[in-house]
């Protein structure tokens, strides 16, 4: 039979003394675990740290007479002048060559919101891609 040591009331000790522990047969409770001892933290960060926040979901690119919004995995770029989906790409999902065929050639506002066309992953990047694209494309609306 082997002892196992659990803190009491399922509390992590401040140090690893087995004073601080009492023992159970291994077979009374088999997801037991021996303890974990107390580590002192090495670095503290403060909230307020600028390495701390979010990244950005969606980036930007502007080819001048082109624009191109990335969001996770999936790319969209389109004509300034028009507004018409030149290029959608990215992704690695099946249904990324149908969602280009489907949307490729027409207008931002015309063609059908990539939502209705995809369900993957792939599929959901590309409607926020679509609807940041839509956002920052008011902008060049005559």
């Amino acid at each position: 039979m082997t002892d196992l040591y659990i803190p009491h009331n399922n509390i992590a000790p401040i140090h690893n003394t087995p004073s601080q522990f009492f023992s159970i047969e291994s077979n009374q409770y088999p997801f037991a675990r021996a303890p974990i001892g107390y580590i002192d933290p090495v670095v503290f960060w403060p909230v307020d740290n600028p390495l701390l926040e979010p990244v950005s979901l969606f980036h930007t690119r502007d080819y001048g007479d082109y624009l191109m919004v990335r969001a996770a995995n999936m790319k969209i770029s389109i004509e300034k002048l028009g507004l018409r989906i030149v290029n959608i790409s990215g992704g690695g999902c099946p249904d990324v060559p149908y969602l280009a065929q489907e949307m490729i050639g027409k207008t931002l506002y015309d063609t059908p919101h990539p939502r209705t066309l995809g369900h993957t992953l792939c599929g959901y990047a590309l409607a926020l891609a679509h609807e940041e694209l839509c956002k920052q494309c008011l902008q060049y609306v005559d």
